[in-house]
């Protein structure tokens, strides 16, 4: 039989080894966070998003006259030119703020704009971010924009896109639905019923 005396050894050896193995793989451990630490490793890029609006231009689209739109931030319209161009306009919303590359995407030459408010096309400058007719890369902040496609060449009808990359999607925003005659005429009808309603409960209540 083991003597208590070896016994009593054999388990104080067995600690001081467990501490020593203990002790040897923090120091590996701090080392290595430390080495991690000193290599300086960026943080991975944010995701880039690309978004594409199409648009198809006809001859019922309203038209500017004697511009387009050319390359530049806040804005390039390039004015002088004979002709007429169509246009339309769409709200659209960009998801988060950073710099952005606008392009033209095809298959015909388009030119289009970012404008903080209403596109006024008599004084097409005012409220512009930026213009192309090609590629700039800009700055957005979130929010909602008001686009502007328009085609480069006079007369120029057909299907266009705009496209958008960056740090968050850019998407057209719905134009608020208007009510039909129909709808207007249930309106009527239920704020009459209402009013009647309203006036019979305080006939009511009126002492005879």
């Amino acid at each position: 039989m083991i003597g208590s005396r070896s016994l009593a050894y054999c388990r104080l050896a067995a600690r001081e080894l467990l501490g020593k193995q203990i002790m040897q793989c923090t120091k590996i451990i701090c080392a290595a966070v430390v080495a991690f630490a000193l290599t300086g490793v960026a943080a991975p890029a944010m995701a880039q998003v690309s978004s594409t609006i199409p648009v198809t231009l006809t001859g019922a689209d309203p038209v500017a006259a004697g511009y387009h739109f050319d390359e530049g931030q806040p804005c390039n319209v390039h004015t002088g030119l004979g002709g007429n161009r169509a246009y339309q306009t769409k709200t659209v919303n960009v998801a988060a703020t950073g710099t952005y590359t606008l392009s033209d995407q095809g298959p015909g030459d388009i030119g289009f704009a970012l404008y903080t408010g209403s596109f006024d096309p008599l004084n097409p400058t005012v409220g512009c971010v930026a213009s192309t007719d090609g590629a700039i890369n800009i700055s957005l902040t979130s929010g909602n924009y008001t686009l502007v496609q328009m085609a480069w060449s006079n007369g120029a009808l057909g299907n266009f896109s705009s496209g958008f990359n960056g740090p968050g999607a850019v998407t057209t925003v719905a134009a608020a639905a208007i009510p039909t005659l129909s709808e207007w005429a249930m309106i009527l009808f239920g704020t009459i019923l209402a009013g009647g309603a309203a006036l019979y409960v305080q006939r009511r209540r009126l002492p005879a």
